[in-house]
């Protein structure tokens, strides 16, 4: 789960903005837009991840020195992640219904999570137009507590947890 973490914070960096096309088809989908790419440079300073890691390298970050690094980092994590997820489907660890899996749908939560983290540390608006209280990045974040608490279908749990938000349009969830 920590790689689903971790390449998400990078996975909401790399999403090209509108209108480019969007290679990993997540953008448009509830609470990712593809907004953070532009502000690299903005996120780099302020990220202490990002900027502890570029310190070490570079005395004033420019924008390729940021995208470099985000990059190659969401690449590295994205290719461990899908390997174990490879190896959690191997094992049966898995919704035997391919389509109802809960993978996809807990990587789009932390994806929300991330955009919103990075959000609140620029100073950027929420992505959320229908969220009076802030409350949906949160609501997405706890999709981790189901995996964690080893709930056989963690997405069915989630999504029971939230019914009436979902039914009211407030959480939308993609299907995938």
């Amino acid at each position: 789960m920590g790689l689903v973490i971790e390449v998400t914070d990078y996975h909401a960096l790399v999403i090209e903005p509108p209108p480019a096309p969007d290679e990993t088809g997540m953008r448009g989908k509830q609470g990712v837009t593809g907004e953070l790419k532009p502000r690299l440079v903005e996120i780099a300073q302020s990220n202490k991840t990002i900027k502890n890691a570029l310190y070490g390298m570079t005395g004033q970050p420019t924008y390729d020195d940021v995208w470099n690094y985000v990059l190659l980092r969401y690449w590295v994590c994205h290719w461990f992640s899908e390997t174990l997820n490879g190896c959690r489907i191997h094992y049966h660890d898995s919704n035997p219904r391919k389509e109802a899996d809960w993978y996809r749908p807990f990587y789009h939560a932390m994806l929300v999570r991330a955009e919103s983290q990075h959000r609140n540390e620029i100073g950027m608006p929420s992505a959320f137009t229908n969220d009076q209280f802030g409350m949906l990045p949160i609501m997405y974040t706890t999709f981790m507590n189901f995996v964690l608490d080893g709930s056989e279908y963690p997405d069915l749990a989630w999504r029971e947890h939230y019914k009436e938000d979902i039914e009211a349009g407030r959480l939308r969830p993609p299907t995938f």
